[in-house]
């Protein structure tokens, strides 16, 4: 069984390696600095949770919903399971709570593209960034490579913590 809540927490820690010495400094990253994460780290990352996942998670797929849904980000978190209709009379939504109302395990009952989770309560625009990334540019092709190139991130790379 993987532990896709460990591998969340691994995909924000190395989001925020990634994103250069001030996210590292900060604890979390801006979007403004998704753009300096290379192509080929974001495109590994994302080729992890699709391996582990059997194509069911991963950025890729997240942006392929994104897309679907006309890159309307409410349409986008009910798809994904990060937001549940409240039992009022008008129609309400509300976020999840994390981490228990989300799922860690991969099962029929999973949203595609449930995880990685992207921090989105203080707006859309790091995962949107993450979304249109050119990492994820062309994905036709990946999916026709399907995962043939050599998984590599970058050497800025440290063993986890997982302290807090």
């Amino acid at each position: 069984m993987q532990n896709f809540r460990e591998a969340d927490e691994e995909t924000r820690h190395l989001l925020i390696l990634l994103a250069g010495e001030q996210a590292q400094k900060r604890g979390y990253v801006f979007f403004s600095e998704v753009q300096f994460i290379s192509e080929t780290d974001l495109k590994a990352i994302d080729e992890l949770w699709r391996r582990y996942s059997n194509n069911k998670l991963g950025y890729s797929v997240q942006k392929k919903l994104w897309q679907k849904a006309d890159k309307d980000f409410t349409k986008l978190f009910l798809k994904l399971g990060w937001m549940k209709k409240l039992d009022t009379e008008i129609l309400q939504h509300n976020y999840r709570a994390f981490p228990d109302e989300f799922t860690w395990e991969l099962n029929d009952e999973t949203p595609e593209g449930h995880l990685p989770l992207t921090n989105a309560l203080r707006g859309t625009q790091l995962f949107s960034n993450i979304l249109s990334h050119k990492a994820f540019e062309g994905e036709e092709e990946q999916e026709a490579e399907n995962g043939t190139k050599p998984l590599s991130l970058s050497n800025k790379l440290l063993k986890p913590n997982y302290s807090f």
